[in-house]
Order: C-alpha cells, then structure tokens, then sequence
C-alpha cells in the first residue's frame, strides 16, 4: 500500500533501496574522499524518510536503524573518527557475534579460532594497530 510512495521519496533522495514487507534498505555507494558528505546525505534522507513515515501514520523504528558501512579493511582504516569506527566495529561484527553466540556450543576449535581472529582484526582496526 505504501512502498510506491515510500519508494518514489527514496529514489528522490538519490539512495538506491530494497523494500521488504517491513524493512527498508537504502544504500549509497562512495568514495573514501566523500565520506563526510555522503554521511551526511545519508542522515537527511532518513531524516526525509522519518517525517514520511509520521506523516502517513507509521513509525520509523529507532532502535532497529542500522548503517553498514563495508569497504576494503585498508580503507576502512583510513577513517580517522574513533566513535565512528567502534560503533561499526559493534555493528558490524561484535552484535552479530553476540545475536547467535549459543550456536557455538561445541564448535570444533578451528572454526572457534576463525571466529576469534576476525574479532582480533576487529580490534586491531578499531585501535588502528598493525
């Protein structure tokens, strides 16, 4: 009943979009150069979307708002905003390790191993260690 219009704000906000039955993907492709600003257009359009929402009577869920930002990890290095990478470090891996943490009972020790050392490169990103 709402996607078209829904669909049609988005595109104007120029995101490209998935639209499921009660989720809403936008995304936005860029340059490292352009972070700072594609961030921010990233914001204003969900801003855009939210007053939508509001406005035909539906609600834009805050608590289950999600960026992803994915990148090649040498550039993702590059970002020079500390509250800006560990609350991607969180979202990104460390929720999703905690979201299914009991399907790890008895795992054999190599995939235990693997899972550890994508959270030590985690880390290492977050601190900007080698």
């Amino acid at each position: 009943m709402y996607t078209t219009p829904l669909s049609t704000l988005i595109s104007s906000c120029s995101l490209n979009h998935h639209l499921y039955a009660d989720d809403i993907q936008p995304f936005l492709s860029f340059l490292q150069t352009h972070f700072d600003c594609s961030t921010d257009h990233l914001h204003n359009a969900l801003d855009r979307i939210s007053s939508w929402m509001t406005a035909n009577l539906l609600t834009l869920n805050s608590f289950e708002t999600e960026f992803l930002l994915t990148g090649l990890s040498k550039r993702l290095a590059k970002i020079n905003n500390s509250s800006l990478t560990t609350t991607i470090a969180t979202s990104t891996v460390h929720s999703k390790l905690d979201y299914c943490n009991s399907l790890y009972h008895n795992l054999p020790k190599s995939h235990i191993t693997r899972l550890q050392q994508t959270q030590n490169s985690l880390a290492r990103t977050v601190v900007k260690a080698p």
